[in-house]
């Protein structure tokens, strides 16, 4: 959440939800946090790369995964 407003500056009353779970993928994906946001479709998934730094992996929409990042 903090990324969010802090770096994306969302406003925190627009966060849904940021709910952290286990992937199971290879790396730093295994982790990662699912977040929905008020009067947006999308759920977004975000994880923590090597360096530390925040990462929008991929996002639904009406049931289809988009990968952003790979």
């Amino acid at each position: 959440m903090e990324y969010l407003i802090d770096d994306k500056h969302v406003e925190k009353e627009t966060i849904l939800s940021c709910e952290p779970f286990i992937a199971n993928l290879s790396g730093a994906k295994n982790y990662m946090v699912g977040v929905t946001l008020k009067d947006d479709p999308k759920t977004y998934y975000y994880y923590k790369n090597n360096a530390r730094k925040v990462i929008l992996e991929s996002y639904t929409e009406n049931g289809a995964e988009q990968v952003v990042h790979e």
